[in-house]
């Protein structure tokens, strides 16, 4: 059995280097256009409840020091301090949300600078559009 460097000259295993160094970084690069980096940063839309009207709501995500997809909610009109969102996951073009202190979550699609889905809390289910902000 021969080994590859007995195989190749010299100077054709600097070049086999040198394509794998190249293409170790741009499998980096492609990896920053994975799902999960594509719902990092703010989004906002409204649900309109019964006898309160519309509400808006403003979802940040971010990615934690392990990786993990993380958020906080936003209700301007009801609070001045953000929730922390608990579970984020995104499958694909399927996000899925969990806030579990005021027992909410939020299940939507991706689809490119929205995400379109349905926001739950206390049985009550409202169709929710968000746009991204920034």
């Amino acid at each position: 059995m021969h080994t590859i460097t007995k195989c190749l000259p010299k100077s054709a295993l600097i070049v086999l280097l040198a394509a794998v160094v190249l293409f170790g970084s741009s499998c980096s690069v492609m990896r920053t256009g994975t799902p999960a980096n594509n719902v990092i940063g703010k989004w906002d839309g409204s649900i309109t409840v019964p006898n309160q009207g519309d509400i808006k709501l403003i979802f940040e995500f971010f990615k934690n020091a392990d990786g993990d997809l993380r958020g906080f909610l936003s209700v301007p009109q009801q609070s001045d301090q953000p929730l922390f969102i608990e579970n984020v996951t995104l499958d694909g073009s399927a996000l899925q949300i969990t806030i579990e202190n005021i027992g909410a979550s939020y299940s939507a699609t991706l689809d490119g600078s929205k995400l379109d889905g349905e926001f739950s809390q206390g049985g009550g289910k409202f169709p929710l559009v968000v746009e991204r902000v920034n």
